[in-house]
């Protein structure tokens, strides 16, 4: 019996397969056009419709009573494009949406003082503010998300502020939403909540702020910097609502991207050890010098451990001391805890297991082996000054700027070695040097300006700071300096931990926990 040939692709002429080739890239053309038409036809709409239903000219909650919609579906009302200051620049990125379990209100919008959801009333109901900031970017109204209903059910309001970020411009062109301006509208938003807490369910008096990356970096800024009046110009400048108050119960901080002015040391200081985006002798002798300023300024804060007392110090190596072992220490419990619970089934070469606790014998495996660099050197403030940090520190009037202080000398010290690349970067990067105004952008968004500084504000009183192990987009160090100096003021409950296996993206996620904690620090302080 003869065998029949199956012919595919690969066994015919060219000119038919150049042919199938050339139509089926028309056809996926074809489909492309099509879906980017849908797509652009929906975004039309969509920005339309909610442009049209911008709630504006009022900062008086009860004035839009008629403007909750219910979904009895879901058992919940919204009251959606709410703006939140008199004077906005831009009421899509100044506006906000509430979303409230449907028996906090009456039919007529009124707020019924009986209604129960959950473990909560109206009244008493913990008011999540929810900010979706990430990359510094802009928040739209037409990204506001739908409410988590799971939240609902518990009881909890919902409030998804939108606010401007490092793409919004004016109408002649310049930037509007660079530092401290995203942060100056959430403000803003938490001022007219609490403005309205007499028309609003729930309890002004515990807002938790949520944020991740660099909405976590926000989050942090919130919770440390209420009512600080650094910020007093920006919130008069856009007519917010100044007989209020922009202080937080609660922050909840997932892998916030914050201290920039320090990020760029950290990350080479933690991930160093992955060469694999450090293609030059030049990129890695700049890692090398960046990773050793880190040490320096680490041990500049003088940092102590929260249960002893003790220093925390790195020596020169930069892989050993007491703030280096105190890393791992964090790390190592929630190693144990994770394998405890789920079993120990991955072979790790840079950890030990002994069927109860989990050692990181190897730092540097588990960065080359488990977390790799995703960034290249320099990573915040970038060489090609096209990071996003670049814009949110820059000016109304740049495109983007440097801001790390470190770079220079660091270049002076390479300029025998590489001469070249000092000449390409210097100049650029020497220009911020005493930039009185860049600095006052950078500590505007910079929480550690505030904690344990002659700064004047109201710090939150909860904290709550989460990230993955898998999390590549900054240095570990971070997470814990800002839990650190906070539990240095001996004022402020911090909840800060590592998430075995989540990434940046993953570790809100992961978080199952969280609604536990807000109830139970809301328990206590009754």
């Amino acid at each position: 019996m003869s065998k029949e040939k199956k012919v595919g692709i690969t066994g015919m002429k060219s000119g038919e397969k150049h042919r199938i080739k050339n139509k089926g890239s028309r056809i996926m053309v074809k489909i492309g056009m099509v879906i980017c038409v849908v797509i652009g036809m929906f975004y039309i709409t969509f920005t339309i419709f909610t442009t049209k239903s911008y709630l504006k000219g009022s900062m008086d909650i009860a004035s839009y009573s008629g403007k909750w919609k219910r979904n009895s579906g879901s058992s919940y009302y919204a009251l959606q494009y709410v703006v939140y200051c008199e004077n906005p620049i831009d009421i899509q990125r100044q506006c906000l949406s509430i979303y409230v379990p449907d028996a906090y209100l009456n039919a007529d919008g009124s707020v019924n003082p009986d209604g129960k959801a959950g473990k909560h009333t109206a009244a008493t109901a913990p008011i999540l503010y929810i900010n979706r900031v990430s990359g510094y970017f802009e928040v739209p109204s037409a990204m506001l998300i739908f409410p988590n209903k799971d939240y609902l059910k518990q009881g909890y309001v919902l409030v998804y502020p939108a606010s401007r970020g490092i793409t919004t411009k004016a109408k002649d062109g310049s930037y509007i939403g660079r530092s401290p301006e995203a942060l100056v509208d959430l403000k803003a938003g938490i001022r007219f909540i609490k403005a309205n807490a007499d028309n609003l369910p729930g309890d002004t008096n515990r807002i938790f702020s949520i944020g991740s990356s660099a909405g976590g970096a926000m989050s942090s800024l919130l919770g440390v910097t209420g009512n600080s009046e650094r910020y007093t110009p920006y919130l008069e400048a856009i007519g917010a609502m100044m007989d209020s108050a922009d202080d937080v119960y609660a922050s909840v901080c997932y892998c916030p991207i914050t201290d920039l002015e320090h990020a760029d040391l950290g990350y080479e200081w933690m991930f160093g050890a992955d060469e694999s985006k450090l293609k030059t002798g030049f990129l890695k002798d700049l890692s090398s010098i960046l990773a050793r300023d880190y040490t320096g300024y680490v041990n500049s804060l003088k940092l102590l451990d929260p249960q002893t007392g003790e220093s925390l110090t790195l020596n020169e190596d930069g892989r050993s001391g007491s703030f280096h072992d105190y890393l791992l220490e964090k790390l190592n419990k929630t190693a144990s805890a994770h394998f405890n619970a789920n079993g120990h089934n991955e072979n790790y070469p840079w950890l030990t297991w002994d069927g109860d606790a989990a050692r990181i014998a190897d730092f540097d495996g588990f960065i080359q082996g488990y977390n790799k660099r995703m960034k290249g050197c320099t990573s915040f403030d970038t060489l090609a000054m096209s990071s996003p940090e670049n814009q949110a520190l820059a000016g109304a009037d740049e495109k983007a700027t440097h801001f790390n202080e470190y770079i220079v000398p660091a270049l002076e010290k390479l300029n025998g070695k590489y001469p070249a690349e000092r000449e390409k970067y210097y100049g650029a990067y020497a220009a911020a040097l005493n930039d009185g105004e860049l600095n006052k952008r950078k500590k505007l968004y910079n929480p550690l300006s505030f904690i344990g500084t002659v700064e004047k504000s109201d710090v939150a009183p909860h904290f709550r700071i989460r990230v993955g192990t898998k999390d590549n987009h900054t240095a570990f160090t971070v997470s814990l300096i800002l839990a650190l100096k906070l539990l240095e003021t001996g004022s402020v409950d911090v909840d800060q931990e590592y998430v075995w296996g989540a990434d940046h993206g993953g570790v809100a996620k992961a978080d199952t926990e969280l609604t536990d904690w807000i109830d139970s620090i809301c328990q206590q302080d009754m």
